[in-house]
């Protein structure tokens, strides 16, 4: 659980697409120190989000939906509210409104190039929070990132935006809550999670 929710957090987008429509898309990540890779499958729909993962085979679905976030893993049956960290941690900043957010770190145009047959414009910009020399691939028609390469002291991580698709239909049902699964309320045992995991970033 703890290796999960520690991967999770650091995963896990940002909510509410620009204009309050849906995203769904895999965020692949992979690095060059040793960390084992990370594929997730996301829905975002205006405030709720949904993250699928499979770790030492075992399911776990994150769900972020007004009134807490909460970590579900089904062959337990097991339902985990977990504290909300006021700062993201997070590979990627605001996917689903990412220019806007290139704009606030002051990323520049340097070239661009097609990925998997779409047209990306190049970004350029370091991240002072990370420490991180960021370059990334922004598909020019959707203005949403295919691809992110983070080099810090760490190594180099690359993010990878798969089967992207923008405002279709997410139903609702996505993002309810299992009502017969066993329920663990961590946020009144961890009160002080979200600050504990803040010193990670």
């Amino acid at each position: 659980f703890r290796v999960f929710l520690f991967s999770a957090l650091i995963l896990a987008p940002s909510l509410g697409y620009a204009g309050n429509q849906t995203v769904y898309y895999t965020q692949i990540v992979k690095t060059d120190y040793g960390v084992r890779d990370a594929i997730v499958r996301v829905w975002v729909k205006d405030e709720k989000m949904r993250m699928e993962s499979d770790a030492g085979g075992e399911k776990f679905i994150l769900i972020n939906r007004e009134g807490g976030v909460y970590n579900y893993i089904p062959s337990q049956n097991m339902l985990t509210k977990i504290p909300r960290i006021e700062q993201k941690m997070n590979y990627v900043d605001d996917a689903e409104d990412f220019i806007s957010y290139l704009k606030t770190v002051n990323a520049k145009v340097v070239g661009e190039e097609e990925i998997n047959g779409l047209n990306c414009d190049i970004y350029e910009y370091f991240d002072t929070d990370s420490d991180s020399q960021v370059i990334a691939w922004v598909w020019k028609e959707k203005s949403f990132p295919i691809k992110i390469e983070i080099k810090n002291y760490f190594g180099k991580t690359s993010v990878f935006f798969d089967d992207v698709r923008i405002n279709e239909p997410i139903p609702e049902s996505f993002f309810e809550l299992p009502q017969d699964a066993i329920l663990i309320d961590m946020t009144q045992k961890l009160p002080n999670m979200g600050d504990i995991l803040q010193e990670y970033q």
